[in-house]
């Protein structure tokens, strides 16, 4: 019998005072070296999206309930963690866990990174973060 593989994502959040939020997701399929390819030509500043903006939860807002969440050392760009130091193997991002996200593929994801038109005012305003 052959393991189904779906790709983890590491999300991380660094505010500008250093305090972080990390949230580690799953997304169903095996992400491709392809789709690899596709993601960092996306990325913004190789390694970073606007979690919402794609269907994936916020790891700032994790903030809220340990600090004074939003305040004006936060921003909105969530890192991917396997895109921080450069372009990953597709490999080292298979797991054998389950999706921990219904319905939402790992092919699904580049897609919406790819058509992503980041509105950075837009989730500002949605965290109220401040100007």
């Amino acid at each position: 019998m052959k393991i189904k593989m779906n790709t983890e994502l590491s999300l991380k959040y660094v505010d500008a005072s250093n305090y972080k939020s990390y949230l580690t997701i799953i997304l169903s399929g095996a992400i491709t070296t392809e789709e690899i390819t596709t993601l960092s030509q996306h990325l913004e500043d190789g390694d970073s999206i606007i979690a919402h903006q794609v269907g994936l939860p916020t790891p700032s807002e994790l903030l809220a309930s340990q600090f004074q969440f939003p305040s004006v050392d936060d921003h909105v760009w969530t890192i991917l963690e396997a895109f921080e130091h450069g372009i990953p193997q597709a490999n080292s991002m298979h797991t054998e866990k389950a999706a921990t996200i219904s319905n939402y593929s790992i092919s699904q994801f580049v897609q919406r990174v790819s058509n992503a038109d980041w509105d950075v005012s837009e989730e500002m305003a949605r965290l109220n973060i401040p100007i």
